[in-house]
C-alpha cells in the first residue's frame, strides 16, 4: 500500500476500508455509534459504490446488535469486533 519514495519518506495510499471508516467517523462524530446508525451508513456506502441495494443479511445485523449489547447499546468504531464486522460486511474492501 506504500511506495518507498526515498530513504526518508514513503508515499502511501488510503485503502477503501479506511475511506469507509472516514465516513463512519465523520457521520458519528464520536468513538461509538448505535447499531441502526451504522447500518444506515453502511447501506448508504453500498448504494453509492455498487449498483446493488444497501441491505444486509440478518446475521450481520444480529452480530452488530450483539456487539452493541456488550457495550451498553453502542458499537465502538475502533474496536476489534467492529473491524471484524466490517470485514464480513465489505470482504473485498476490508480484508
Amino acid at each position: 500500500n506504500c511506495l518507498v519514495a526515498s530513504q526518508d519518506y514513503r508515499v502511501c495510499c488510503q485503502t477503501q476500508c479506511e475511506s469507509y471508516m472516514d465516513v463512519f467517523e465523520a457521520a458519528v462524530g464520536g468513538p461509538t455509534a448505535e447499531p441502526d446508525v451504522i447500518l444506515t451508513l453502511a447501506a448508504k456506502i453500498i448504494e453509492e459504490n455498487t449498483e446493488g441495494e444497501g441491505r444486509f443479511p440478518s446475521a450481520l445485523r444480529q452480530q452488530l446488535l450483539k456487539i452493541s449489547r456488550a457495550h451498553h447499546g453502542k458499537v465502538p468504531l475502533h474496536g476489534r469486533l467492529f473491524a471484524q464486522w466490517l470485514h464480513y460486511a465489505f470482504p473485498s474492501e476490508c480484508p
